[in-house]
């Protein structure tokens, strides 16, 4: 096991007693060799040993009315109480796993999205968090079906998060996008996916927010984009086939 899985491992053990999870992923962004919790040493729950096992994803499955959690290869099943770190409850039943699942609450985290560096769109009451790659065509689909219905900025804010899942160049121009003077030249640059005039740059920019984006998508797993979290907490792991019908299906 990698010293970053043991990380975060030891940060969602560390929600399970903290009072914020926020603790935990400013620890972890800005301060990598530093205990996960802000609590005493006494009140955090120390981790004494870790094996790694080949389980890969959990499917969750109700069989003669019990509800099972079986690993990829079948080898191992889980029984039991399932518990939501995040959410810090129980998980009791199929409809419950399904929930899980398909929403994720940043401010019950403890995560807020200001301190993520996002640059934003609109100006609408109901706020959508969407991780980006600055290199990623399906990001600019989405970001342009945004920017061709105008009526979306007034309904919603949009809160763009560029991270870099697609290697080299993407880790260049989030660090120039997150690092520019001007936020809205930055947002425009994104929206269109137009990197030809190099942004004006900061020359004592902080890179905490960019950190803090990066810690927050790998905690919530984030392997591909974009990645998009409705005011419900509803997600979308890619682009939607009907971006406007999906944000206004509510649960």
């Amino acid at each position: 096991m990698t010293l970053g899985h043991a990380k975060r491992i030891s940060a969602i053990v560390s929600a399970l007693a903290v009072s914020t999870a926020v603790s935990a992923v400013d620890t972890v962004a800005v301060e990598p060799g530093a205990p996960v919790a802000a609590e005493s040493a006494a009140a955090a729950p120390r981790i004494e040993s870790i094996v790694a096992m080949p389980i890969g994803a959990l499917k969750a499955v109700v069989s003669n009315g019990e509800l099972l959690y079986i690993s990829d290869s079948g080898r191992y099943v889980l029984r039991g109480t399932l518990f939501d770190a995040w959410e810090r409850k129980p998980i009791k039943s199929i409809e419950e796993v399904r929930e899980s699942v398909n929403h994720v609450h940043l401010d019950r985290m403890g995560i807020q999205v200001a301190e993520l560096g996002p640059l934003t769109y609109g100006t609408g009451k109901e706020r959508i968090t969407v991780f980006v790659d600055p290199k990623c065509p399906w990001c600019a689909k989405l970001m342009k079906q945004v920017k061709d219905k105008p009526e979306l900025a007034k309904q919603y804010t949009f809160d763009f998060i560029a991270i870099p899942v697609l290697g080299p160049a993407s880790q260049r121009l989030v660090r120039e996008l997150g690092c520019a003077t001007d936020r809205q030249a930055a947002l425009n640059a994104l929206m269109r996916e137009d990197y030809g005039k190099p942004l004006e740059q900061n020359p004592g920019c902080d890179l905490k927010p960019i950190q803090k984006a990066m810690m927050t998508a790998q905690i919530l797993g984030i392997h591909g984009v974009p990645y998009t979290i409705r005011a419900d907490g509803m997600v979308s792991r890619g682009l939607p086939a009907d971006l406007i019908g999906w944000l206004v299906a509510k649960k």
